[in-house]
């Protein structure tokens, strides 16, 4: 089996590709091969536990510049996957994962799966968030709605083409969007490769809360600024912290006083992410519902993964999580709900219950999507899709 990157360069989804990886070395009997850029291979490795990353066959395959206009974009990721579909048939390989899915990469794989016959590998195409445009706009231009995500998903495909969602009220809403995909929808939820450890003993100091990821209003990070600055007001003395990257220009400096770490301008290296994450007390999440409707959350797997409890608005994933696990954190209806929570929150409250309760049930949904207990769904999949 082969698993490709066709897109991502350096640490960019290390995290879910180093648990896909790990996923497909505990579903498949054969040997695993990685093909990606040479630096974000080197982020899977310094990830992944060395007696799984010994069992893959790593090499480097360097995928298409991102830096180019939208319809060069779609016909260079096209020629890359056709590429990769037809070496990975002259190696004789059965399965070809793509561990993301372009519009390009869906067009080119499936036309090189039409050329190659009998000899095509079943290919599988994880779909991250450019599944989302799926339900927004799309261009009047019968042109580009050919090679847009929804033109891309409904060329025709061979019956070995896979559709792997990552979550299961998206892979629900997919099917209802768009019926003729159900037969190609693989539901593997989003695996965790990593287990953050807590810090042998808390840092002592007030609570300490953290916004995770892009610092975007798509991702309600104004809003996140906003409860820092009610809280103050209304005296907690919890601190905000941002642990990830701004978005350029977006939030003036003013709007983010009353954080006690801001988002800072490069990519955080994981190594650092991973400590200040450990150093939080609970992960806020005030995005929008609808921003994680068709989307999976990598800050949200973070969260299970550190064992984290989540103080959020109404979040779809969350909610499917506490309906299968129980909560993983409290759940507000607005801001004004979230700020008297944290009024009443100090380092000893969150040692009992609920808290308690909460990372529990944290710990149990991170063991439900940890490789091992993924890889029966997938081991599945490659048995009934061979060729």
């Amino acid at each position: 089996m082969i698993i490709c990157e066709p897109i991502v360069w350096g640490e960019e989804h290390a995290p879910f590709n180093a648990g896909l990886v790990q996923v497909g070395v505990e579903a498949s009997p054969d040997t695993v091969t990685f093909w990606g850029e040479v630096d974000h291979i080197a982020a899977l490795r310094r990830i992944m536990p060395p007696a799984a990353a010994a069992q893959v066959d790593f090499a480097a395959r360097k995928p298409p510049a991102r830096v180019q206009s939208a319809n060069s974009r779609v016909r260079h990721d096209a020629a890359h996957a056709w590429r990769a579909v037809r070496a990975a048939a002259d190696l004789g390989e059965r399965h070809l994962i793509f561990a993301s899915a372009a519009p390009g990469t869906l067009i080119g794989a499936k036309v090189a799966g039409f050329t190659l016959g009998h000899r095509r590998p079943a290919t599988f195409h994880v779909l991250h968030s450019p599944l989302t445009q799926v339900w927004g706009w799309r261009s009047r231009n019968p042109a580009r709605r050919l090679v847009d995500i929804t033109g891309a998903l409904s060329w025709p495909a061979t019956r070995d083409v896979r559709l792997v969602i990552l979550e299961a009220g998206i892979a629900d809403a997919l099917a209802t969007k768009i019926p003729a995909l159900a037969s190609q929808i693989l539901l593997l939820e989003h695996p965790i490769a990593e287990t953050i450890e807590a810090p042998a003993t808390r840092r002592p100091g007030p609570v300490r809360l953290g916004f995770l990821g892009m610092a975007s209003r798509a991702k309600g990070f104004d809003r996140y600024c906003a409860l820092a600055t009610m809280a103050r007001q209304r005296g907690a003395t919890a601190e905000f912290h941002a642990i990830g990257m701004a978005e350029p220009g977006r939030e003036a400096q003013a709007n983010m006083a009353d954080l006690a770490s801001k988002p800072v301008s490069a990519k955080l290296q994981r190594a650092e992410f991973i400590e200040r994450l450990r150093d939080l007390d609970m992960v806020v999440m005030t995005h929008d519902p609808a921003h994680y409707t068709y989307s999976p959350s990598g800050v949200l797997l973070d969260a299970l993964a550190a064992g984290k409890p989540l103080l959020s608005l109404s979040n779809p994933l969350v909610d499917a999580i506490a309906e299968r696990h129980g909560p993983i954190g409290p759940t507000v209806a607005d801001l004004d709900d979230a700020v008297q929570l944290i009024g009443d929150l100090t380092p000893e409250v969150l040692t009992r219950p609920p808290y308690t309760d909460y990372r529990t049930n944290l710990g149990n949904a991170a063991a439900s999507r940890r490789p091992a207990a993924l890889s029966a769904v997938l081991a599945r999949a490659l048995r009934d899709g061979s060729t």
